[in-house]
């Protein structure tokens, strides 16, 4: 089944494909200077091969670094690697946190979503790494 966060990576990828190719340049020198859409952008490319080599380092990165400025989609992206070990090993503790942040700085309807994967996550956490995600999405999610 294809879940939501992979549905909007592939749209993202659809609909700014055009700014990849000979423009490459120009997206990595926006997302250096911090836009996070470019950074969002170079992330799904990095994670989907797409117009780049797949390179999971770089598009946890560039996820990373978007999502630190408060971008739903990459906190939600970020969290669902990090439930299924894509590109990066297994945290669910991480997980929970990202998908906390993308659930608090997100629309209604991709809420709905990241809802119902945080709350699977939640019930493989013991109590104690479940706090731990809990305090560490609150900052995650005020940034």
């Amino acid at each position: 089944m294809i879940n939501i966060p992979t549905i909007t990576a592939l749209l993202t990828l659809f609909l700014f494909s055009s700014a990849f190719g000979s423009n490459l340049e120009k997206e990595l020198k926006l997302a250096n200077e911090g836009d996070m859409s470019s950074q969002l952008r170079l992330a799904h490319a990095y994670r989907f091969g797409k117009s780049v080599d797949q390179d999971y380092d770089k598009s946890l990165s560039w996820y990373r670094k978007s999502a630190l400025q408060g971008q739903y989609i990459a906190q939600g992206d970020l969290g669902y690697m990090y439930s299924v070990g894509e590109g990066i090993e297994k945290n669910l503790i991480q997980a929970y946190a990202w998908m906390s942040a993308s659930i608090k700085n997100g629309p209604e309807g991709w809420k709905v979503s990241m809802l119902a994967k945080k709350e699977k996550i939640s019930k493989e956490l013991s109590q104690q790494d479940l706090d731990s995600a809990k305090l560490l999405a609150v900052v995650y999610a005020n940034y």
